[in-house]
């Protein structure tokens, strides 16, 4: 397993603030994301590159590439990227390196993900799993995204809460192209028997609908939208 930390201490990055993590929220007009890459694409996380550190995770068993995004004060995990291609990863980096055997042009398909925080009750985490399957065609110098084959958005804790009418939509309508973005929506529940301990009155100050009592048996629900972009390097 390779892990290597990368540092962002560069002054760029999206302004976005989640409560209890230290993380200074700003409009997105104001600075850019932190830059994410991956093995085909990369990402703009949702937060300020100084106020967080990106470690990247290669799994040999899965295949899967991983950058972990967390606040660099607390040591919290803000989010996190993968991509699974559907060839071995040392291919994959000969092919984009130039130091494949063959200068053919190569296709391959490849599986880019998002784990991402939809709300941040009490300093709990109510995450989505977004993922898109794309088909790539590429060599050492550039590429491109064929077609989506396949997308999806799910709870990114089971058991904790629920995403109901759940729905993945991807935006990017034009193909061949260098960025897909995928837009999630639906309706996140929760209930008094959530196994994460979230409580009434941290979902009551998000603005979450709330049915039930404080000192009884209640449910909460809020609607949530989040769109995600990856783009070829």
């Amino acid at each position: 397993m390779f892990k290597s930390i990368i540092r962002t201490c560069f002054a760029v990055g999206l302004c976005l603030g989640v409560a209890g993590f230290g993380v200074t929220p700003a409009s997105a007009a104001e600075c850019e994301g932190a830059k994410v890459v991956l093995l085909t694409a990369q990402a703009e996380s949702a937060y300020r590159a100084e106020d967080v550190d990106i470690e990247y995770v290669e799994d040999d068993l899965t295949n899967t590439y991983t950058a972990i995004v967390t606040d660099q004060e607390t040591g919290k995990v803000l989010e996190s990227y993968s991509e699974t291609p559907d060839i071995p990863i040392d291919e994959l980096r000969a092919i984009r390196s130039g130091e494949s055997s063959t200068k053919a042009v190569h296709n391959y398909n490849t599986k880019l993900s998002r784990n991402v925080a939809l709300e941040r009750p009490g300093g709990k985490s109510i995450n989505a799993y977004t993922w898109v399957e794309v088909n790539v065609t590429a060599d050492f110098s550039w590429a491109q995204i064929e077609r989506v084959n396949a997308k999806g958005h799910q709870a990114g804790n089971s058991g904790a809460y629920r995403l109901n009418s759940a729905s993945t939509i991807v935006r990017t309508t034009s193909f061949p192209c260098n960025t897909v973005s995928v837009q999630i929506h639906g309706m996140i529940e929760v209930t008094s028997s959530n196994s994460i301990g979230i409580s009434f009155g941290s979902l009551s100050s998000l603005g979450f609908s709330m049915s039930g009592s404080s000192t009884n048996t209640w449910t909460a629900r809020k609607a949530y939208d989040a769109t995600t972009s990856f783009s070829i390097m």
